[in-house]
């Protein structure tokens, strides 16, 4: 292994983690024990999801789109057709140099690359490493670097206004070939797609729709599918025109809702080619809106501490319910005038009544107590919430 693969590695296992106490009082409120929530998967997925706001402050109110393709399809030239031609750094496009890594690309007033290490450490990589990640130069590594750095974020400045408010993830192209290094990126990509809610898919103009694309559009639910046939200036018009009408087809067959498809060429990103439903700049441009991220998590907040309320309101209910079938069960005993059973009788209404009713009676005062702290509690977490996107914002001006 070369000194450059060592520094490389070096880098991203020494990679510092970012501690943010503004987050860990959010999440130890959300676990403490005096709070109790019916779903722990929603409790997580909240925190994941404020978590990667922190982590992820270039993506904050970004509308995330996944790039997703066959290998060599285009998927990076593509994102590197929308920057501006004085960008030197450019997603790397030769023929031996495929991306290897899932990386979100953002516009952003001063270029970087961030990455990210499996350990949670956060740092700026040196432009002189970017050409290290490639699939060619990983083969040398021996391993997956992926089980070390998962993902990088590389901040870059696009053409116009009109992609200010995207992200794009450029994503491994899946290939039948199967290596050490390339065998998991077509599950890799697949789990990034899934977590998207936008997907454009990048077809070559030169070569069809294949059944590996068709495959993995069907498994992709809910989504918003555009699909691009890149490479267009290597193909007649009348051809593309075919093409466009193969793919529809393709994808018709097997019950694939798109936006849109448009043949598209990076090499002359200003030419339009034939198109069907609807412009890619035109779904570009649907999409280039700032989303309200605080109204977001507020909501989910909200929604939390709801289900967390009527969680409480069903055990009240389910003991209000047993104490009414105890009061219900002493009347009827007491209603037994047979002398044989009176002490019987007198030392199981004595037991309900101070025990089994009094028990249920103190939790019930417990839980009015508790939904009587929610409004308070409820309050204060949505003032840290408040602390972690006032302190995003900051970051992120340091960038424009």
């Amino acid at each position: 292994m070369n000194y450059k693969n060592w520094e490389l590695i070096k880098q991203i296992l020494e990679a510092p983690k970012i501690e943010d106490k503004i987050f860990e009082e959010l999440k130890s409120s959300l676990f403490s024990k005096k709070i109790d929530f019916n779903s722990e998967k929603n409790k997580l997925k909240f925190l994941n999801q404020i978590e990667e706001i922190i982590n992820f402050d270039f993506l904050y109110q970004k509308n995330i789109i996944a790039i997703g393709g066959g290998f060599s399809s285009g998927k990076s030239s593509f994102i590197n057709s929308l920057m501006l031609d004085s960008i030197k750094n450019k997603l790397s496009i030769a023929i031996d140099a495929t991306t290897a890594i899932p990386t979100y690309v953002v516009n952003t007033d001063k270029e970087f690359l961030k990455i990210y290490s499996k350990s949670g450490g956060i740092t700026y990589l040196k432009e002189e490493y970017e050409e290290l990640l490639t699939h060619q130069n990983l083969k040398e590594i021996g391993f997956n670097i992926t089980n070390i750095m998962p993902y990088i974020v590389k901040g870059t400045k696009f053409k116009g206004k009109n992609l200010s408010n995207i992200c794009f993830i450029d994503t491994p192209g899946y290939n039948s070939a199967t290596t050490e290094i390339t065998i998991n990126d077509e599950d890799n990509s697949v789990n990034f797609l899934k977590n998207s809610s936008t997907i454009i898919w990048v077809i070559s103009a030169v070569s069809n729709i294949t059944e590996n694309d068709v495959k993995i559009l069907s498994s992709m639910e809910n989504k918003k599918i555009y699909i691009i046939l890149n490479k267009a200036d290597r193909v007649l018009e009348e051809q593309l025109e075919e093409k466009i009408e193969q793919t529809i087809e393709t994808l018709d067959e097997n019950f694939i809702e798109i936006e849109g498809i448009s043949a598209y060429s990076s090499l002359k990103p200003l030419k339009e080619y034939p198109y069907y439903k609807k412009k890619l700049f035109e779904f570009l441009e649907e999409l280039n809106s700032e989303i309200d991220k605080v109204k977001e998590f507020k909501t989910l907040l909200e929604e939390l501490f709801e289900e967390n309320i009527n969680h409480i309101g069903e055990k009240l209910e389910r003991l209000n319910s047993e104490i009414e079938k105890i009061d219900n069960f002493i009347e009827t005993i007491d209603n037994l005038n047979l002398d044989k059973i009176k002490m019987d009788r007198d030392m199981i209404c004595s037991y309900l009544n101070s025990y089994e009713k009094k028990k249920r009676e103190k939790k019930i005062d417990e839980y009015i107590l508790y939904l009587n702290e929610t409004d308070k509690k409820f309050e204060r977490m949505n003032k840290l919430l408040d602390k972690i996107f006032v302190k995003t914002e900051e970051k992120i001006e340091k960038y424009i």
